[in-house]
């Protein structure tokens, strides 16, 4: 990965880190849009580098499948609200899987992180 990513999710104060989770459990995640752009959150089995396109869908798409994706948030638009989305994912497999954002360009700059299903 580029270690100055231009894209790039943050968790708890730390850029892109690695998750680690057991498999069997419930997760429940919330992506928060703190910029002004569209993005959104996907599971994949397919390692980086990613191309400028990806897609969404839970469908094949330059040879990529999603485990789990969700929809487009909105951009931040200024004022005391964020877009946020609330969603639970079940790790049902051990393994190595990657977050990232679809949106055009997002994960080729750098916008991914390492998921280690134990």
């Amino acid at each position: 990965m580029n270690s100055s990513p231009q894209e790039y999710f943050v968790v708890d104060g730390t850029v892109n880190p690695t998750l680690v989770m057991r498999q069997g459990i419930s997760i429940k995640f919330i992506i928060v849009n703190m910029d002004d752009m569209e993005h959104n959150f996907a599971i994949t089995t397919f390692p980086p580098p990613y191309p400028y396109m990806i897609m969404g869908g839970n469908m094949m798409n330059n040879g990529i499948r999603f485990v789990f994706d969700t929809p487009y948030l909105q951009p931040y638009s200024g004022g005391n609200k964020y877009p946020f989305e609330t969603f639970t994912y079940i790790v049902e497999n051990t393994g190595q899987f990657w977050y990232l954002c679809t949106y055009p360009g997002h994960a080729q700059e750098g916008m991914y992180g390492k998921i280690i299903s134990i």
